[in-house]
């Protein structure tokens, strides 16, 4: 395997965690154990050349059974990675929340169909702002004059009080 191979497993496998941060496709959990299969096929293949040439070894056979053991470990223990990719993306889009935090605080913007229901859905503009279909909750506390707006973060079919952020 050369190096512009690794490069481009390295980029697919990137494309593919941002996919799956982003978009959520539990349908393809198929596709995720099949990728996650390959991975460790590979890792398993680089090891036993490893052992194999261990009296001759070179860096870059320890450089591919590395990267493809930490390629297979981050596939399963995303945790670190989905950070990462939310701290970059709180960072990016921080001024177009802002601005519909604004939109909410001047009444251009209020929940949907329903008083009783929070949810506002928000035009498909681009940037998506709050992942899992792009809808803010907004409440407004009439006792205290406050707003709070709530951006999803993992926002599936079960929401987990966990997986979201308030935003004053």
């Amino acid at each position: 395997m050369n190096k512009q191979t690794l490069l481009f497993v390295v980029g697919a496998w990137v494309i593919w965690i941002i996919a799956q941060y982003y978009l959520l496709l539990y349908f393809l959990v198929p596709l995720w154990l099949l990728i996650s299969a390959g991975l460790f096929i590979v890792f398993l293949s680089e090891l036993i050349k490893l052992i194999q040439e261990r009296k001759s070894l070179s860096r870059s056979r320890v450089y591919k059974a590395v990267l493809f053991f930490l390629l297979f470990f981050f596939t399963f223990h995303d945790t670190l990675i989905n950070s990462a990719i939310e701290k970059v993306d709180w960072a990016i889009f921080y001024n177009r929340r802002i601005s519909i935090i604004q939109q909410v605080k001047n009444g251009e913007l209020n929940p949907d169909v329903n008083p009783n229901n929070p949810i506002c859905k928000l035009p498909y503009n681009f940037p998506i702002v709050s992942n899992g279909g792009n809808d803010i909750e907004i409440v407004r506390n009439a006792q205290s004059n406050s707003i709070t707006v709530t951006f999803y973060i993992f926002r599936n079919y079960m929401q987990a009080p966990i997986n979201r952020v308030d935003i004053y």
